[in-house]
């Protein structure tokens, strides 16, 4: 004979847990149907600030490169003043973007080419402290400041930059330029020897016909200053 079935409760009954908490979600934002709709519309906001700052950047980034190249025609025609006013204008309008980086370093390659040595200083080391996002630039910026010190009689202090420079650089063109300029100060400085290394350094690499010209030059004052 037959049992009859025992009829289940609630407690005995499996839930599925998935659909329990869907559930409740259901009836949470039926009974907070404005406090969903604010948090809604706080992530559409975010969305929309999200998008407008980058597409102001993607701007400000465009403008940029275009005020960086009237700069650079400036540079070009050795018209320095105009250059200097062009880039102080884009570091101050674009800061943050890579072209008021690049502005930095050519404020302070204007400022050198006019023999204002401090103030070229002042923007290589601009880079150094606020910038230093790409090698090719920071090898440049050390190179730059290894000028300033040179041209200041510190040949000691211009030999460490030229050194970092040639360290730094991810381009063999670039680094062998440097290290020729390192090598020089070595011999300013009467570290003869170590000069003579660092030039036959760069003669065993492959190098381009102006760098083998200049190393091999380099080579015939360092045998005439021993």
């Amino acid at each position: 004979m037959l049992r009859p079935r025992k009829k289940l409760t609630k407690r005995e009954i499996k839930k599925d847990p998935f659909l329990e908490k869907l559930a409740k979600l259901e009836a949470f934002v039926r009974g907070h149907s404005k406090v969903v709709s604010y948090v809604a519309l706080g992530v559409v906001a975010a969305v929309v600030i999200i998008v407008l700052v980058v597409n102001s950047k993607q701007r400000a980034s465009r403008e940029a490169s275009g005020e960086l190249g009237l700069a650079e025609l400036a540079i070009a025609r050795k018209d320095y003043d105009d250059a200097i006013v062009r880039l102080m204008g884009i570091v101050d309008k674009y800061r943050g973007t890579k072209s008021a980086s690049i502005a930095v370093l050519l404020l302070g390659q204007c400022y050198m080419y006019k023999a204002d040595y401090d103030n070229a200083l002042s923007y290589y080391t601009m880079y150094m402290d606020k910038y230093k996002n790409d090698k090719f630039l920071t090898a440049t910026a050390y190179n730059g400041i290894g000028i300033c010190k040179e041209a200041q009689g510190d040949y000691k202090e211009a030999a460490k930059f030229y050194n970092l420079a040639a360290v730094e650089s991810p381009y063999r063109f670039q680094k062998h330029e440097y290290l020729l300029n390192y090598a020089e100060m070595l011999l300013a400085t009467g570290d003869v020897q170590e000069a003579r290394n660092v030039v036959d350094n760069v003669l065993e690499d492959k190098v381009e016909y102006s760098i083998k010209e200049r190393a091999e030059i380099l080579v015939g004052k360092i045998k005439a200053s021993r």
